[in-house]
């Protein structure tokens, strides 16, 4: 009997330890998870350590706050929208662009956050502004991207810029290219022939061929703004002009993509900077990040580190007739952790981590202050400037003074423009819009129109042949026995027709 006992208590002091294991695994597990937050964003788009004596962005933050940031790539806003769908509390933050941000707000998929003490604070005042500007409309109520008081916020600007034309100034056996040969975007529909790679993204395309379309209701526009100075009434019609998605214009933007397509080199996503290095193009329709990389990586410099003659000098240009400004912003998810997120959003919006983010990306921040102005001088500020920009407008607009004003090198000026661009080129670019309903089924069915292969008569003929003789093999091939012994006979019977027409002839002589 005690030997039983003795059984039981054993086995219970052994359940119970395993008990206590497992009970003790699961707490580790919980305050391990309660560490983490996932965070949602396109590839290259966060500064990572280069060397060993450095710390990346997210270890940074993990080791101020204990805070694990399971950082997740995705190629497209798309892909992402796609996965916070498929497993809606499996993130916590995510970066989107502007329209995005705008389609995710009309689902209810966010939820607003108290805007973090530094975006208060260093966030860019252009950006804010544009921030209050941006907005979606759920049935009579207008929900801003931010408040105007903006102590709340559905995003934080995270990076921000424009879509331009880069070209290469002096491209091989081929007459040099200035910023006034591409002052219109209808100059890629009829230069430059088979030297001009778009994006292969329907939204960007979308945006250049509606350029192309209302290229003189647009001159029209700007010309008024230039004598009237109203910045609002002519961001108004820049923003309705570029996001036209009625039957007529879907129809317009179609005929004058597929008639571009027959002077494109090819569409493309990430190539462009490489294809107009290497000679294979001469024009690229860019991104502005984009073409601060692919114009510095263009530049070759001896051992004073003087730009030498062996340089790929690119150049970038925004058309008279306006452009995109975009911007990408953080956004909290309805299942969010709220306190860990925001703690993380506050933690960006600092400059010395928004300079670290800007020197891996090449893009531009958001985020202002004195550490990224003095990034900034650091990279373009010469005393050999030929010419000079004032930034004030995105640092301090209401500063008079010389702070804000770098002198940049002839070497540098593109660069510059394409990271900083102007008071000038932004007045004439507008944010486009999410499409929704029958708008987006229009554009997406017009896209797929101008995305399918077109062939050459002679390739269609070449096709036909191809597929012609596929089929004639694999009948050849299914019913051979029947076609051999059919050919056999044939041959056996000529054989033998053959035999007796000789043996005619040779009893007639």
């Amino acid at each position: 009997m005690s030997r039983t006992v003795n059984k039981i208590t054993a086995l219970v002091i052994t359940f119970s330890m395993l008990l206590t294991l497992v009970l003790s695994s699961g707490a580790t597990l919980v305050k391990a998870e309660d560490k983490v937050i996932t965070v949602f964003s396109v590839e290259d788009y966060i500064h990572e350590a280069e060397e060993d004596t450095e710390l990346g962005v997210l270890d940074m933050f993990k080791e101020e706050t204990g805070i694990t940031v399971d950082y997740k790539t995705f190629a497209t806003n798309e892909d992402m929208y796609n996965e916070l769908i498929k497993a809606p509390t499996a993130v916590d933050l995510i970066c989107p662009s502007e329209y995005m941000i705008m389609k995710m707000m009309s689902e209810g998929l966010l939820k607003p956050f108290e805007t973090p003490e530094n975006f208060i604070n260093y966030g860019s005042p252009y950006i804010k502004e544009v921030f209050k500007g941006l907005n979606i409309k759920k049935g009579e109520e207008v929900i801003p991207f931010m408040t105007s008081d903006e102590k709340t916020s559905y995003a934080i600007g995270y990076m921000w810029g424009t879509i331009g034309l880069i070209y290469n100034m002096q491209p091989e056996n081929e007459q040099p290219i200035t910023e006034e040969d591409l002052k219109s975007w209808s100059n890629i529909w009829t230069n430059f022939t088979k030297k001009v790679t778009i994006k292969d993204s329907i939204r960007d395309s979308y945006f250049i061929a509606l350029a192309y379309v209302y290229k003189d209701e647009l001159i029209e526009a700007k010309t008024r703004f230039e004598k009237d100075n109203d910045k609002t009434a002519y961001n108004a019609k820049l923003t309705e002009i570029f996001n036209r998605t009625d039957i007529d214009s879907v129809k317009a933007v179609e005929t004058a993509l597929l008639d571009l397509k027959n002077n494109l080199y090819g569409f493309e996503v990430d190539a462009g900077k490489n294809d107009i290095l290497t000679g294979k193009i001469s024009v690229n329709v860019a991104w502005s990040g984009d073409a601060v990389c692919a114009i510095d990586e263009g530049l070759v410099y001896d051992a004073e580190g003087n730009v030498t003659e062996e340089s790929v000098r690119l150049g970038f240009a925004v058309p008279e007739e306006g452009s995109n400004v975009w911007f990408d912003g953080y956004v909290m998810t309805k299942d969010a952790d709220y306190e860990k997120s925001l703690s993380f959003l506050n933690f960006l919006s600092r400059p010395d981590v928004a300079v670290k983010n800007m020197d891996y990306t090449g893009y531009t921040s958001c985020i202002a202050g004195d550490e990224v102005l003095e990034y900034v001088k650091e990279n373009y500020d010469s005393e050999k400037g030929v010419k000079e920009f004032d930034l004030s407008y995105f640092f301090e607009p209401s500063y008079s003074g010389d702070k804000y004003l770098i002198n940049v090198e002839s070497d540098y000026v593109a660069m510059f423009t394409a990271a900083y661009p102007t008071e000038d080129i932004i007045s004439r670019c507008a944010v486009m819009q999410n499409f929704q309903g029958e708008d987006l089924e229009r554009v997406n069915e017009m896209w797929k129109k101008v995305k399918l292969i077109t062939l050459s008569n002679l390739a269609m003929i070449l096709i036909l042949v191809a597929v012609a003789l596929v089929i004639a093999g694999f009948v050849v091939y299914k019913f051979k026995e029947p076609i051999f012994a059919y050919l056999g006979n044939l041959f056996a019977k000529t054989k033998k027709e053959t035999k007796c027409k000789i043996i005619k002839v040779e009893k007639l002589n």
